[in-house]
């Protein structure tokens, strides 16, 4: 390796290790596979690295990555035609009627009071691909509807009723997790 490559390479380092075990706890959640996750991740390493010198503005690598994260993500699950659980949209009933910030705040309470990595797992498993997406970036990531939005392409709203409807059905599935625990 000579010196451009390797300035190159350490540039890249340093961009990618603080993402790396995000994108790996994303696509395991994505594939519930870790085999599966750590391949994708591996194929995209490779594709990000090889277009690294593409990217003009080092400053939006993260959402770059993100892009290429999901993409990969996405082809690699139609590949091996893993089915995606697919949740129920309501479009004009009252189950999706926007929440206030103290029931958003009680939602997400109840969600993540849950420490049994089981039950946690099994309400995530009832999202849709986008949603686990947007979980990830949001709550695991920490990005604003904005961020989110460049890497999709969505609306910052849309992302909002999106995040609404997220935290219903999570709401709906921890309940009956919670249930579960309490049956034990």
């Amino acid at each position: 390796m000579n010196g451009e490559q390797r300035v190159k390479y350490e540039q890249f380092l340093k961009l990618y290790r603080p993402l790396e075990n995000d994108l790996f706890n994303y696509l395991k959640l994505m594939t519930n596979n870790e085999a599966m996750a750590r391949d994708i991740q591996e194929d995209c390493l490779i594709i990000v690295f090889e277009n690294f010198s593409s990217l003009r503005d080092k400053s939006k690598f993260k959402f770059w990555l993100w892009k290429i994260v999901k993409r990969q993500a996405i082809a690699y699950m139609k590949k091996y035609k893993r089915e995606m659980p697919i949740s129920e949209i309501h479009e004009n009933e009252e189950k999706n009627i926007l929440f206030t910030r103290s029931e958003i705040s009680e939602i997400e309470r109840v969600i993540f009071q849950i420490d049994n990595k089981k039950y946690i797992q099994h309400i995530l498993s009832g999202l849709r691909e986008k949603d686990v997406f947007f979980i990830t970036c949001y709550y695991f990531n920490n990005l604003s509807y904005k961020e989110i939005s460049k890497i999709t392409g969505d609306s910052c709203q849309n992302l909002r009723v999106r995040h609404h409807r997220i935290l219903k059905r999570l709401r709906d599935r921890a309940e009956k997790a919670i249930d579960m625990i309490v049956g034990e």
